[in-house]
C-alpha cells in the first residue's frame, strides 16, 4: 500500500533542491527557515544551546491535537532536517492538496523544531558543546537542549511526537543484504518491555508508515530493538504515556546524501500526521509491528574478499570489511569521507554495497589496520591494483 493522502510521484514539486546537505549546519538552517516568514507558520525562538546558538520552533494549525517533532537531536544526523524543510514546502504551497492542509491545519498544532543540537550540527558531532549526548539527558535534563523540548512538552502536552534520526551505514533488515533504509521503533517504558496503550498506539501507527515505505523500497524497512534505555527521549516520551515515533533514516545504494530516506521522512511525515488528523490509525496492527525485521549490524561499505596477508613469511586469507567516517574539514568548510577498516577476517556473512574480489598484499610495506585509515595496495592475480591511500580508494 502506498500513501493512502499522498501521491508520491508528486514529491519533487516540494524539494527543496538547493537544501542538500551532509554537513548541514546552523547558518544553513537559520537562512533557509527565512523563506517561510509571513506564510501560515509561526516561527521563533525556543530558547538557546549551550553556546548560544538559536533553537527555533515552527508551530502550523489551530486544532485541537498536539503533535510535536523534532530533527538532528544529534548534529550529524541532518536527512529528517532536510525532509521537513520539503515538508514546509508542502505545507505552505497552495494546489490540488489543499483540502488535506486545510484537514491538518484544522485538526492539528505542530510544533517542530528543526535542529534541536545547534553545536553538535556546527561541528558535526553527534553530542553537543560538552560532549554530552542529547539522547542520554532525558532523565536528568542537565542541558539546555533537551530541557527546551521537555519544558515545551510539560506545558503543552502534545498527543504524539515524531523522534526523527539517522542511523549509521551498518545495519542490514534483519538477516538479509538489504540495507535498512528506515528503521522504526516504539520505545519500551520499562525493562520489562511493558506493552502499555502508549506503545500499542505508537505501533499501530509504525505499523501503518512501514508499509507505505516498504511499497517504495521493498525489503529496506526494518525496525530497532526494544532495550529500555532510562537515559533516551523515546523512553521518556512513553513513560509520559505521550506515544512517540521514532524514525531513523539510513543507507542505500549510491545515494551519499540519503535522498531515498529524505523522500521517505517526508512521505512518513505526510501520511503519519494525516492519520492522527483523520482518526485514521488502526487499533489492531501491533502484529504487523511485531512483524516488521529487526537490524542487524552486518552491512559494509566495501567489503574486499578473500584477500591473502603476506606476513613474515606467512600467506594468510582475509577479508577486508571497510566504511567511510565523514569528518569535517573547518579550513576548507567541506566534509571529507574517508575509508577506514572496520573489521579484518571472515565476513562471508556481512554484505556490502561495494564487493571486490581481493588479492595479495605485502605487510611489510603497508597493510590494513582495524579502525585506522584504509591506507595499503592490494595486487590482483590479473596484475591489477587496489589501491587505497589515505582513505581513498582507486
Amino acid at each position: 500500500m502506498a500513501s493512502t493522502y499522498f501521491e508520491s510521484r508528486d514529491y519533487g514539486q516540494f524539494i527543496e533542491q538547493d537544501f542538500r546537505h551532509r554537513w548541514l549546519r546552523p547558518s544553513f538552517l537559520y537562512d533557509k527557515l527565512k523563506k517561510y516568514e509571513g506564510h501560515n507558520l509561526e516561527i521563533g525562538e525556543a530558547g538557546k544551546s549551550i553556546e548560544g546558538r538559536p533553537i527555533y520552533k515552527l508551530k502550523y494549525g489551530s486544532g485541537k491535537t498536539k503533535v510535536v517533532l523534532w530533527t538532528q537531536m544529534h548534529g550529524n544526523e541532518p536527512t529528517a532536517t532536510m525532509a521537513l524543510i520539503d515538508f514546509l514546502n508542502f505545507l505552505t504551497k497552495s494546489d490540488t492538496y489543499d483540502s488535506l492542509r486545510k484537514i491538518l491545519f484544522d485538526n492539528l498544532e505542530i510544533t517542530m523544531i528543526p535542529m534541536l543540537n545547534p553545536d553538535g550540527a556546527e561541528r558535526f558531532t553527534r553530542r553537543n558543546a560538552l560532549d554530552i549526548d542529547p539522547n542520554r539527558d532525558a532523565a536528568s535534563l542537565a542541558m539546555p537542549e533537551l530541557k527546551i523540548l521537555t519544558d515545551w512538552v510539560e506545558e503543552n502536552k502534545p498527543e504524539w511526537a515524531f523522534n526523527l534520526h539517522d542511523q549509521r551505514n551498518i545495519f542490514t533488515v534483519g538477516t538479509s543484504d538489504k540495507s535498512a533504509t528506515i528503521s522504526f521503533l516504539a520505545a519500551s517504558a520499562d525493562l520489562e518491555k511493558t506493552m502499555t496503550p502508549t506503545r500499542e498506539k505508537s505501533m499501530n501507527l509504525i505499523s501503518e508508515l512501514a508499509t507505505v515505505v516498504e511499497a517504495h523500497l521493498p525489503g529496506h524497512v526494518g525496525k530497532y530493538s526494544d532495550e529500555f534505555y532510562p537515559r533516551a527521549l523515546g523512553e521518556y516520551f512513553h513513560k509520559s504515556k505521550i506515544p512517540c515515533v521514532l524514525i531513523e533514516s539510513g543507507a542505500y545504494a549510491n545515494d551519499e546524501f540519503r535522498d531515498n530516506a529524505r523522500k521517505m521522512n517526508f512521505l512518513c511525515l505526510v501520511e503519519g500526521l494525516a492519520k492522527i488528523a483523520n482518526n485514521d490509525i488502526p487499533a489492531d496492527a501491533i502484529e504487523k509491528y511485531k512483524a516488521i525485521p529487526e537490524n542487524s549490524m552486518n552491512m559494509l561499505d566495501v567489503i574486499i574478499r578473500d584477500s591473502t596477508l603476506n606476513y613474515k613469511g606467512q600467506s594468510l586469507k582475509a577479508d577486508i570489511g571497510l566504511l567511510y567516517k565523514e569528518l569535517p574539514n573547518f579550513e576548507t568548510n567541506q566534509l571529507e569521507r574517508k575509508l577506514y577498516v572496520q573489521d579484518i577476517g571472515d565476513l562471508q556473512f556481512h554484505f556490502a554495497f561495494k564487493d571486490l574480489a581481493g588479492g595479495h598484499i605485502d605487510c611489510s610495506k603497508s597493510r590494513p589496520e582495524f579502525e585506522k585509515v584504509a591506507n595499503f595496495e592490494i595486487i590482483k592475480e590479473d596484475g591489477s591494483i587496489i589501491q587505497l591511500a589515505k582513505g581513498e580508494m582507486s
